[in-house]
């Protein structure tokens, strides 16, 4: 798969930042498992002659080794961003990031995450850049679902109100849809199938959160938006 993935990251600040130093953001592109017969894949075996060891025995060199949690790209810089957010933030904002980054197709799409980490960067001390908070989203599931249709304009729809709290209510072109809503760990917390331009997503028992909206029609064409149920 190739192509570039854009996203939106949302911060909010519940307390003083616990020190001197400007608050940053950087998304991870995590590979949760990778085997591969390819050279450069190959895994050292420093207990090949070592007695009682489960890799005793198995070669210096362990073909097909599982790799996990593979990082495979930082987006912007190592140490974050700083774009978008303020020198001195404020308690109770929410601010947002927006970023890119490239696919590659040595990629396997199916065990694609994203890792977002609030950092506080001290310019002065290396040792005094803690992380504050780190949350984590496949998005294995989004991408193979929009995969064969990348190349097709997009679907404009309205969701409204957002955020929401008791209902949202979806107005878009008169067709057949089928509808998606993920939550942020990717997981796929509702679907449906739709004839007509509207729908109505009860949203009084969902979980307080950032959700992905996907809406889809029967040519391939798709539309996606980022919905927050408080």
């Amino acid at each position: 798969m190739t192509g570039s993935l854009s996203f939106e990251v949302s911060l909010e600040l519940l307390q003083e930042l616990p020190g001197p130093g400007t608050l940053r953001l950087s998304v991870i592109v995590v590979e949760d498992s990778i085997r591969s017969a390819e050279p450069g894949y190959q895994q050292s075996n420093y207990y090949n002659e070592v007695a009682g060891h489960p890799l005793f025995g198995q070669g210096g060199s362990i073909q097909m080794y599982p790799f996990m949690n593979v990082v495979r790209d930082i987006v912007e810089d190592t140490w974050g961003s700083s774009a978008g957010l303020p020198d001195q933030p404020e308690i109770g904002e929410t601010y947002s990031w927006v970023g890119s980054f490239d696919l590659s197709n040595d990629w396997d799409p199916k065990h694609l995450r994203l890792i977002a980490v609030a950092t506080l960067h001290n310019d002065d001390d290396i040792r005094s850049r803690p992380v504050l908070d780190a949350r984590g989203m496949d998005i294995g599931g989004l991408l193979l679902t929009s995969t064969s249709h990348e190349a097709e304009p997009s679907i404009r729809f309205q969701a409204f109100p957002n955020p929401a709290r008791d209902y949202l209510q979806l107005n878009f072109p008169k067709d057949e849809y089928e509808l998606k809503l993920f939550d942020t760990q990717g997981k796929l917390i509702h679907t449906a199938r739709l004839n007509g331009e509207s729908h109505t997503i009860a949203t009084t028992a969902m979980p307080k959160g950032v959700y992905t909206l996907l809406l889809i029609n029967t040519e391939g064409r798709f539309g996606a938006q980022r919905i927050i149920v408080r």
